[in-house]
């Protein structure tokens, strides 16, 4: 049987990945008035240029036997490089798209519907099938290839599960975070090296997660390792947006 701990820590990422860009996304607009297709626009971007335009390349990239996946070093620098060119151009893009929404909150709005939709694919829908399954298993419902994954499942500790919704709070910040840096960018005189820098900084995050990937960090050790990398691009973003007075036009 699944334990309350596992159920707990299921239910705990579920909620924090479902849960925290929807209340996000309300709370902003209903603090700033922010409009929420930046939010919009930033979930589609997120969809093209990650799920789609940087997957197309993994096909060509990323063949089996091949050198980047045999060399970790280079998976490493391919898939963080890869990451935060295709993410931050689609940022770019997106803050390009609108172009008469100024307004500094609409950045954090961005970010909010960005790291949302990664947020609801990569932690909401496996944390809900996660819990979906304990639950049937527990009560003896669960049937065909589901049961099969259940040894596994089983045997892995309540804090794998509850690193699913640390993961997508630490991500969502740092998602927001990028994108005032990228709003600088591509919305005021003189800041265009921030879209570099987001690059860079996305890339960085990434190392942790592609080391985890291979083996080289422990789940845990990965995220703290975020954590403390996503600091400084939170400090700077937070800097940038308190000193940027600059109204939205009519």
């Amino acid at each position: 049987m699944f334990s309350d701990a596992q159920l707990a820590a299921m239910a705990f990422s579920a909620v924090i990945s479902l849960g925290l860009p929807v209340g996000l996304l309300v709370f902003w607009r209903k603090k700033t008035g922010a409009r929420l297709r930046s939010a919009a626009v930033g979930a589609a971007m997120f969809f093209l240029f990650a799920l789609v335009l940087e997957q197309l390349l993994h096909l060509l990239a990323l063949r089996p036997g091949g050198f980047i996946l045999s060399h970790t070093w280079a998976y490493v620098l391919y898939g963080t490089l890869a990451a935060g060119v295709f993410e931050e151009t689609g940022r770019l893009t997106g803050f390009r798209l609108l172009r008469r929404q100024d307004r500094r909150e609409s950045a954090v709005m961005y970010g909010i519907g960005h790291g949302g939709l990664e947020s609801l694919l990569l932690g909401g829908i496996p944390a809900v099938w996660n819990l979906a399954s304990a639950l049937g298993y527990n009560a003896g419902t669960l049937t065909g290839d589901a049961l099969a994954s259940v040894p596994a499942a089983l045997a892995a500790p309540a804090a794998d599960y509850l690193v699913i919704g640390v993961e997508r709070a630490l991500v969502i910040c740092f998602h927001i975070a990028l994108s005032v840096l990228v709003f600088q960018a591509a919305k005021r005189p003189g800041k265009r090296w921030l879209y570099p820098a987001a690059i860079l900084l996305h890339a960085g995050m990434d190392v942790f997660a592609a080391l985890y990937q291979r083996g080289v960090l422990s789940i845990w050790l990965s995220e703290g390792l975020m954590a403390a990398f996503s600091v400084p691009a939170c400090a700077l973003a937070f800097r940038l947006y308190r000193g940027d007075r600059t109204a939205e036009p009519v």
